[in-house]
């Protein structure tokens, strides 16, 4: 009987933390990074990379059994290239996109909360940088806008009632057209000889993500 009873312990445990927890209303703030590829209409060689480090927030509200829909915010602070041989500088470099998103939630207990969502939105990137070519200094400012895509999974484990911690790995789609591009305060027509509205470019990125999941 006494072997048992640890078990019986256990087991009710187990049974508890797998009762359906009702909510309304879901907060969860992010930190992270994202490791993006970037194709893109000029002619580039190799492959364009980028890392950035990301802050968001997502709000979910319950709409109908297990689904949820809400609005995203992600924002990213790119790692910049230290000057090199050309006299090449990237100075900063940032994006947010804002998204409608909408979340399935295949485990959705009191402890534990898995979901798989997709969001749909806008975006917009810029950054400056600085090109010294023959002594002479260059600086310039370039400004994307475009629309965003996400995929993600989430894990929430709640430890108390309300609060909890989650994982989130992501794939992130911002792509669109340049617009605007800037050196020394004049604005040139062609880069590489394309018009700008010809530019298009694409970020695309694997995320992962941890942070504080809230419910009410």
């Amino acid at each position: 009987m006494k072997k048992l009873l640890p078990v019986f312990l256990l087991m009710t445990f187990v049974a508890q933390a797998q009762e359906p927890f009702k909510y309304r209303m879901q907060v969860d703030l992010a930190a992270g990074g994202t490791l993006f590829n970037i194709p893109n209409s000029l002619s580039v060689t190799g492959k364009p990379q980028a890392f950035g480090i990301c802050v968001g927030a997502d709000v979910l509200f319950s709409v109908k059994g297990p689904f949820s829909i809400g609005i995203s915010g992600l924002h990213h602070t790119y790692d910049t290239q230290p000057e090199n041989s050309t006299g090449n500088k990237f100075i900063e470099a940032k994006s947010t996109s804002l998204q409608f998103i909408a979340q399935y939630h295949l485990i959705d207990k009191k402890k534990i909360n898995l979901a798989i969502g997709t969001g749909v939105g806008v975006h917009g990137f810029n950054y400056d940088r600085m090109d010294v070519i023959d002594s002479v200094e260059y600086k310039g400012h370039v400004t994307l806008k475009g629309s965003a895509f996400l995929f993600n999974l989430e894990l929430r484990y709640y430890f108390i009632k309300n609060l909890g911690l989650f994982f989130r790995p992501q794939f992130l789609v911002y792509g669109g057209k340049l617009d605007e591009y800037t050196i020394n305060g004049t604005s040139p027509d062609r880069i590489e000889g394309k018009r700008k509205e010809e530019i298009l470019y694409s970020f695309r990125g694997a995320s992962a993500q941890i942070g504080l999941s809230l419910r009410f």
